[in-house]
């Protein structure tokens, strides 16, 4: 079913199997707020994670037009 596509989707993004997006800082050093939440990765920038970053914003808008989730725990600063 796509939710469990989206769920492996998700699962990989939040991993270091993909460089788009990594821990925040307070989650790096183990302080503060927003420990397990991700952002987008600054040094992603090659063409290939631009290619990849386009294709994110595919999914994100194929779930929202059918009112789907995406297990993203992103940061607030993100939104």
């Amino acid at each position: 079913s796509y939710r469990e596509s989206w769920s492996v989707y998700c699962s990989e993004l939040q991993s270091p199997a993909l460089p788009l997006l990594r821990r925040t800082q307070n989650g790096i050093h183990a302080i503060g707020q927003n420990r397990e939440q991700w952002v987008l990765n600054p040094g992603a920038t090659s063409q290939t994670h631009m290619e990849l970053f386009f294709f994110l914003g595919k999914v994100m808008g194929i779930v929202i037009r059918n009112q789907e989730f995406l297990n993203l725990d992103l940061s607030p600063v993100v939104w």
